[in-house]
């Protein structure tokens, strides 16, 4: 689809507008199921703050086992974000991206209420969850972990938490590789992110970001080849990363 009308996106945040750079393009896509989907590919990933917790440790098992008493890392940590912990949430060793995001979640602060999550294998035997905040925090405060009931077989396990700035750091760039637990948008959220020149979005409508260059729009709203036909004439107007509150 096109996009030449478009130079610049805007930001918008308490009232300020910044110019970040301009979309490559807007694909038409479709699921598995044959659903049509818009996906928004930015040139250059937007400025987001990521966090990765990683978990580091020796000894026997399979960093691949279901149970965590059988992986190399075993046992549960808990984590927290400035004053607030989650000291009830138990996080396996082996908990997945959906596990460490809604943990986040629930903390209930409000840096954490867009966070897209996705894990991958560490250097060293255990995982590294990578957090994305996805909607701009007004400081920069690292995730607090507690590892004290982790533990392995052989030494000592380790959870870290390193914060790369997006001004200063290249980590999200070098890694292109898909959430597994998103960040999304609801229909409501999206009538003040996006504006297209055609009324393609419904009440059903939602958003998530695929990874950390691609907004994935589900329109829910006609079918693969109602979007087929529009294809070469179809602009995204504006879109603001933050939802338009004005």
């Amino acid at each position: 689809a096109s996009n030449t009308s478009l130079s610049s996106l805007a930001m918008s945040k308490m009232g300020t507008v910044v110019r970040i750079p301009a979309i490559s393009t807007l694909i038409l896509n479709q699921t598995a199921a044959g659903d049509p989907v818009l996906d928004i590919v930015f040139t250059e990933p937007p400025a987001y703050l990521i966090q990765t917790i990683t978990s580091r440790g020796q000894g026997s098992g399979d960093r691949y086992a279901v149970n965590a008493s059988d992986a190399i890392v075993r046992g549960y940590w808990t984590l927290g974000y400035q004053a607030k912990y989650g000291h009830d949430t138990l996080l396996s060793a082996q908990a997945t991206a959906s596990e460490v995001q809604a943990a986040l979640v629930s903390l209930g602060h409000p840096d954490l209420s867009k966070v897209s999550v996705a894990r991958n294998p560490s250097d060293t035997n255990g995982w590294e969850w990578r957090v994305t905040f996805q909607n701009f925090p007004d400081r920069i405060t690292p995730i607090v972990v507690d590892n004290s009931h982790l533990y392995c077989t052989s030494g000592q396990p380790s959870l870290t938490v390193e914060i790369f700035s997006p001004y200063n750091d290249s980590y999200a760039t070098d890694y292109l590789g898909d959430n597994d637990a998103p960040a999304s948008y609801d229909a409501s959220e999206l009538s003040g992110m996006l504006s297209f020149n055609y009324g393609i979005l419904s009440s059903q409508s939602y958003a998530y970001w695929r990874n950390v260059r691609t907004l994935r729009v589900v329109p829910v709203n006609g079918t693969y080849n109602d979007y087929k036909a529009l294809e070469e004439i179809l602009v995204l107007e504006s879109i603001f990363l933050i939802p338009n509150e004005a």
